[in-house]
């Protein structure tokens, strides 16, 4: 008995030392506040009503008598008053919320971060005048201040026209000195005194150009000059708004310069701009400076191709070395830069895109006929070069599916620029089928449904464009009133799409094993394509080679019965429901095309043959199902 008062004087001990420690964790808690905590309330009480559960039954397992509960307080002196205490600090640490130690928190879609989108152009400049906005409008005051003392100098016969451009220059040089000076203290002060000695630059240029003090050329590469050493500060600041001003602005100077400069000029100004941005995009990444000077050189190209033509002063020679100089320049750029970081940028897809347009359009334009399609195979072989050491060195799909499908495209615009007719729809589907087979030999079983979907779309361009073709043919068989002969191109194309699409249907089933149900959907599509061309096919050649229609028309049904039949069989046997699937649309067919056509336009014989013949090889299923059986 002694040792079970012992027991349960040191229970309560042991309550009280565990009430302490409980307040000590709830200090560190509060210390911790800032860290994530998941707590499962319903557990916390589960274990808390567990130690009060030991506690009442510690006993060895059973509850105190009445009499030793009497025993008990007579021999320690405990008391009613002191049983209702002990209860009460039982109750209070049963009430009392016990910490636990903080969790790793699972993240759920609420809690994954989202990264806030960056503000526009709009919201970034009012957000940049903002800022020391005093300045910003005391600047523009200022730079009117100068334009209007030097008209009236000019009016009052104060300045020369020699003086008023050295003013400018001079005023120019002191604002770009003290900007650049200003802003390794002030940065945002001294960007705008860089503006203003900028804007000032470009006034006193023009200004020396309206007094013929200055030449258009000699302007325009005092204006390079500007604009490259505000772009190398704001290079030092690591400024890219400043240094996407700044190539924006080189990229209209030459507009004022139109007037009394050569395309040949304003076209090396632009090369020695692209040059200069592409070199700090390969410092800084910033490779929205890529397809920003790309737009630039674009729009300069449609302009000058619009001017050209209205002048027809086509210089097609000097023109191509343009086109390839800068299409070689952002063509390095570009994939050195999808490679190196080893991450396609959303700028890089759409500069290899504009690229692609922009050098199609450039050769269209200017090479001879002669050329044009020679030229357009060496631009197709450089973008599948590019899609291919992009796929061997990143294996990133979207930069190697855009430059392979930009390759593709240009292929197909020189095939069209080499055949017509039926030719065309051949070898497009011919061109088609191979870049279907030349994808899927890379990407095997890894093929995405948007890459299924592009190269569904891809070969239905000639599928589309044989239906004109397949409707020349059955209205020739309606009116067979000229040569046969005249139909083989057409009939052609015909076989051709037949082809290539069991071929692509077999590449499918080779090289993705077709084991999900998207590969096998995407094997059915073409499986399916290429047997409604196997049936035209063979209705054209019986009734394009019998003369008689009514025996051309029974031996198509026939081969389509027996078809149909092998495969019914074939999919009893092996119980595979889309091979009955084919057999049973194979008999729909034939019998629908029997009762609706066949049976009003053929003459007794015929429908007495046909019938027998059609009907025998229908009932043969039946057997074959019974003997399956």
């Amino acid at each position: 008995m002694d040792k079970l008062i012992e027991l349960i004087l040191g229970l309560r001990q042991d309550v009280a030392s565990l009430r302490s420690d409980v307040h000590t964790l709830s200090e560190k808690v509060d210390h911790l506040s800032a860290q994530p905590q998941v707590q499962n309330v319903q557990t916390a009480q589960s274990v808390q009503a567990q130690n009060v559960q030991n506690t009442q039954h510690a006993g060895y397992g059973r509850e105190l008598s009445a009499s030793e509960k009497a025993y008990l307080d007579r021999l320690h002196g405990v008391s009613q008053q002191g049983e209702r205490t002990i209860e009460t600090e039982k109750t209070n640490f049963e009430n009392t919320d016990v910490p636990q130690a903080p969790t790793a928190m699972t993240q759920t879609p609420a809690m994954q971060y989202v990264a806030p989108s960056g503000p526009n152009v709009v919201e970034r400049f009012f957000m940049w005048l903002q800022k020391d906005w005093p300045m910003k409008v005391g600047g523009f005051f200022v730079i009117a201040a100068v334009g209007w003392f030097v008209t009236y100098a000019a009016k009052v016969g104060w300045l020369s026209e020699t003086a008023r451009v050295v003013l400018g220059y001079g005023f120019a040089v002191v604002c770009i000195t003290f900007g650049t000076l200003r802003a390794e203290k002030e940065r945002a002060q001294g960007n705008v005194f860089l503006v203003i000695g900028s804007g000032a630059m470009l006034i006193s240029t023009l200004a020396g150009i309206y007094f013929d003090l200055i030449v258009h050329g000699v302007g325009l590469f005092v204006m390079l000059l500007s604009v490259g050493f505000v772009t190398l500060v704001s290079l030092k600041q690591k400024s890219a708004a400043l240094t996407s001003s700044m190539i924006f602005f080189g990229a209209i100077i030459p507009l004022f310069f139109f007037s009394g400069v050569s395309i040949n000029t304003i076209f090396v100004y632009l090369f020695i701009l692209t040059l200069g941005t592409l070199w700090i995009v390969s410092f800084m990444q910033w490779r929205g400076l890529t397809f920003l000077m790309l737009c630039v050189v674009a729009f300069y190209s449609f302009g000058y191709m619009i001017d050209a033509y209205d002048s027809m002063d086509i210089e097609s020679v000097r023109n191509i070395i343009i086109a390839f100089l800068f299409t070689a320049t952002f063509y390095i750029a570009n994939v050195s830069a999808v490679i190196k970081s080893q991450k396609p940028h959303v700028y890089d897809l759409m500069t290899a895109i504009g690229l692609g347009f922009l050098f199609l359009v450039w050769m269209l334009s200017f090479s001879p006929e002669a050329v044009e399609v020679f030229l357009l195979l060496i631009g197709t072989l450089f973008f599948a070069i590019a899609s291919y050491m992009v796929f061997v060195r990143t294996e990133h799909r979207a930069p190697t599916v855009i430059y392979g499908g930009v390759g593709a495209m240009l292929f197909a615009v020189a095939t069209a620029l080499q055949f017509d007719g039926p030719v065309l729809v051949t070898a497009y589907a011919t061109e088609a089928a191979a870049v279907i087979i030349v994808v899927l030999y890379f990407v095997r079983q890894n093929i995405s449904n948007g890459t299924r979907t592009f190269l569904t779309l891809l070969y239905g361009v000639p599928v589309i464009m044989s239906l004109y073709y397949v409707a020349t043919i059955f209205d020739y068989l309606l009116y067979p009133d000229h040569d046969i002969m005249s139909q083989m191109p057409a009939l052609f194309a015909v076989f051709v799409i037949c082809v290539t699409a069991f071929g692509v249907a077999v590449g499918i089933l080779r090289l993705t094993g077709a084991q999900n149900g998207e590969n096998m959907t995407f094997f059915r599509i073409f499986a399916y394509l290429g047997g409604f061309y196997a049936l035209l096919l063979v209705w054209f050649v019986t009734h394009i080679f019998m003369r008689d229609y009514d025996v051309a028309t029974f031996i198509s049904l026939v081969i389509y019965t027996v078809v149909g039949v092998a495969f019914y069989i074939l999919g009893i046997r092996e119980n595979y429901k889309p091979y009955m699937t084919v057999g049973g649309m194979l008999f729909g067919l034939v019998v629908a095309r029997v009762l609706f056509v066949e049976f009003w336009e053929m003459d007794i014989v015929m429908r007495i043959i046909t019938s027998f013949v059609l009907g025998a090889l229908l009932i043969s299923t039946a057997f074959i199902r019974k003997s399956k059986k």
